[in-house]
């Protein structure tokens, strides 16, 4: 791997206070490997610990803690110029540390991880001193250096802080290579040095697929993850039908487009690995503005067209709906049966039963269609007479969808819980698909998910809807 020279004009190659060699300062700073932080003052036994900006501990400022097996205690050194940006793996690329003003009201003057943006307090620079070294930032330049702090000290809340640089045993630090410890990169993937991931290109927010590449909550969340573990991101593109079948097919490592987690997709022959919640919405539907109100039940679709991205949980739980209430399916043109693998329901003609639906997909595979269908009232080239009432998906998608339209033409109607196949009503938790085949993914991306906070998400109502059995909860080790 290739190693950037220290940018302070000398040659580091001095012990650091230990005989073996991974606590001496390298004459190369390895920037793919990640770096413990101690020093003489607090000794091996607590390292530095970037926390997230909104915690309670010490009010979200970096601090000395207890050494242990936890991702922000575990630096990177990325070089910018003739200086540093220390981040961490706990968050990531996007978060940087930085050294503040000891007077500041931000954090009470503390050092603390913030958004990695163009400012001075960001960049770092090492300076030896006998077996140690100083780090000082170009914002408060050679007179003040970090010192790591006693957790219990009533000076800045026992937060690490900029402070005068002089002569006291927290200022001087050690840099202790770590390698891969802690890092997922030491897992087994399809292609080495690759996270290849299955998406569904028309499910907005989570994974969308336009003119200027992939993107959406899924797909930026699983950059993240690739990147924090030095993997490249490919997507493997597939339909949603079956797509949690996809990672143990040998397609891809991980699976994701906002699959919900339930028993039939878990028990399902040929099922990957399923990772633990990462998000939970609610089933919803949008219809046009000036039907909001006449949307609050199943028995209000009967003799309406609805449009369903297929084999999705919102195909399901509207099949589950209309069966529990004996609704009939509409018996369609194209010869395509929509409820045949949910328990299937009776099919019949219009004319036949004027009280059934027409279920329909969104016209191109891609739910923003479906939106401005039922926002134009029309379906080109869609056989079944009439026009789209409704369009079913997850909260989050839904209102994704309604932002998106101009005018307010759109709303959102009744959220309610997930129907299953046993016609009981459940939460629906979201979780990536994980290949058998791929060595301790499944607990990185766990781990992953437990630590990092920054899934984007939309806020849902909030309902008392029971998680269906087995939901998958292994805790990651702090």
């Amino acid at each position: 791997m290739k190693g950037f020279t220290v940018a302070i004009g000398l040659t580091l190659s001095i012990l650091l206070g230990a005989p073996d060699a991974q606590a001496q300062t390298p004459k190369t700073i390895d920037t793919n490997s990640y770096y413990r932080l101690t020093t003489s003052f607090r000794g091996d036994g607590e390292s530095l610990e970037g926390n997230r900006a909104d915690s309670p501990v010490h009010d979200g400022a970096a601090f000395m803690d207890k050494r242990q097996n936890v991702t922000g205690q575990l630096w990177r050194f990325v070089p910018e110029g003739e200086w540093y940006r220390l981040k961490t793996q706990f968050q990531g690329n996007d978060h940087c540390l930085e050294g503040n003003r000891a007077d500041s009201p931000v954090h009470d003057g503390a050092a603390f991880m913030d958004t990695c943006q163009n400012v001075s307090g960001q960049l770092w620079k090492l300076v030896p001193e006998g077996d140690w070294f100083r780090l000082k930032t170009m914002f408060q330049a050679d007179g003040h250096c970090l010192e790591g702090n006693r957790a219990d000290s009533p000076v800045h809340d026992g937060a690490a802080f900029m402070d005068t640089c002089q002569n006291v045993s927290g200022q001087l630090w050690k840099l202790e290579n770590a390698g891969n410890a802690g890092k997922a990169a030491a897992f087994k993937t399809l292609v080495s040095g690759k996270l290849q991931v299955c998406l569904y290109h028309g499910f907005a927010p989570f994974s969308v697929k336009d003119d200027s590449g992939w993107h959406g909550w899924d797909v930026d969340y699983l950059k993240k993850f690739a990147d924090q573990n030095g993997l490249g991101f490919e997507v493997v593109e597939r339909d949603f039908k079956g797509i949690w079948l996809e990672p143990d097919k040998g397609s891809c490592d991980i699976a994701g487009s906002g699959i919900s987690y339930t028993l039939d997709r878990r028990d399902a022959k040929g099922s990957g690995a399923w990772s633990n919640t990462y998000y939970q919405v609610v089933r919803t539907f949008l219809v046009r503005t000036p039907d909001f109100t006449q949307l609050t039940k199943v028995e209000d679709l009967k003799g309406k067209k609805v449009i369903v991205t297929k084999d999705s949980t919102a195909n399901s739980d509207l099949c589950y709906q209309m069966n529990a209430k004996g609704i009939s399916s509409c018996l369609k043109a194209d010869g395509d049966h929509p409820c045949a693998s949910f328990n299937g329901l009776p099919e019949k003609t219009r004319k036949q039963d004027p009280a059934c639906v027409f279920i329909e997909y969104p016209r191109g595979g891609d739910e923003a269609n479906a939106a401005a269908d039922v926002a134009a009232g029309q379906s080109p080239g869609d056989k079944d007479p009439g026009a789209p009432f409704a369009y079913g998906g997850g909260y989050g998608s839904v209102q994704s969808l309604v932002c998106s339209q101009a005018n307010q033409a759109l709303a959102t109607v009744w959220p309610h819980c997930n129907v299953a196949s046993d016609s009981n009503a459940y939460a629906e938790p979201f979780s990536f698909v994980v290949s058998h085949a791929d060595t301790g993914l499944l607990q990185a991306l766990n781990c992953f998910i437990q630590n990092d906070k920054t899934y984007e998400g939309t806020p849902i109502p909030a309902f008392s809807c029971p998680n269906p059995a087995g939901n998958p909860h292994n805790p990651c080790p702090r």
